[in-house]
């Protein structure tokens, strides 16, 4: 998949706006520009099963660790399929007239905007505790984690091949740290051949791990 998205979040202390390119293969890799929106690149990241890197050209540094390494440093786990699986849900839509959530399971739900109806899985790491909705217009699933939770909410479907994907996505953290954002995804592609570029540039420096991200 290739897509544009813009993404609105504010935080405990700030508040910004951003737009990425986003580049996915399944059960492969997240490869990411992002950029502010005169076209400025500010970081290139690339996520795989076992390993995160990333390139800041703000402070000309950057960084390659396996993901096992990070989970302490990180509010949430960083799991590959964890990411894939709450900004690019996988999901089994039927038409739905009621607006209603139902619990299927522990971790499977299906939730609806009054059209679609969605069967979500919870990702690995967190367990759901319950349905949300905001103002009747997203619906999602709140997830738990070790000290926080997680709201998910997804709105405006589009078809994707023979599923659909939101196009509208709500996060919202809540913990020692706080944060919402909206990503909105502006344009996709899906099954075409996609480019990861990923080279380091000589003379950044690379970030020590305690320093954090």
């Amino acid at each position: 998949m290739n897509g544009r998205y813009s993404i609105d979040a504010s935080t405990n202390r700030d508040e910004y706006s951003i737009v990425a390119n986003v580049r996915y293969v399944k059960d492969s890799a997240i490869w990411a520009s992002v950029f502010i929106i005169s076209g400025v690149e500010l970081a290139r990241i690339l996520i795989t099963p076992d390993s995160i890197k990333l390139i800041d050209r703000i402070r000309e540094s950057f960084f390659v660790e396996k993901t096992e390494n990070l989970n302490s440093f990180l509010p949430l786990p960083l799991r590959f399929y964890s990411i894939t699986d709450l900004l690019i849900p996988s999901l089994q839509v039927a038409l739905n007239s009621k607006g209603s959530a139902k619990n299927i399971s522990k971790n499977h739900t299906w939730i609806s905007d009054n059209v679609f109806e969605m069967r979500l899985v919870a990702p690995e790491g967190l367990t759901k505790i319950g349905t949300v909705k905001d103002d009747g217009i997203f619906s999602g699933i709140r997830y738990v984690g070790s000290g926080f939770e997680i709201d998910m909410l997804y709105k405006n479907y589009k078809k994707a091949g023979n599923n659909y994907i939101p196009t509208k996505t709500m996060v919202r953290l809540r913990g020692k740290n706080k944060m919402k954002a909206q990503i909105n995804c502006n344009k996709f592609e899906i099954n075409i051949p996609v480019s990861m570029p990923f080279k380091i540039p000589r003379g950044y420096q690379k970030m020590v791990l305690n320093e954090g991200l």
